[in-house]
């Protein structure tokens, strides 16, 4: 959240739960529009994929998301 809010210069995102857990949906939701919707085009297929590694990416990274702002 600090490096996100650090690059943004207009927006200030607060350091809360409900923030990561609407990325969270936002993402997952995505997914499953593109999935059922696009996924015959290459566009959609993109999405999925592109989606599919951010999750993933998430997931893989999370103890060491939550480690950090532990010592926040």
């Amino acid at each position: 959240m600090d490096a996100y809010e650090a690059a943004s210069e207009d927006v200030r995102v607060p350091a809360k739960p409900w923030v990561f857990g609407g990325w969270v949906v936002a993402h997952s939701g995505w997914l499953v529009h593109n999935a059922t919707r696009r996924a015959g085009s290459a566009l959609g297929s993109a999405e999925v994929s592109t989606t599919c590694d951010r999750l993933l990416r998430l997931h893989a990274n999370l103890p060491v998301y939550v480690e950090a702002l532990s010592h926040r």
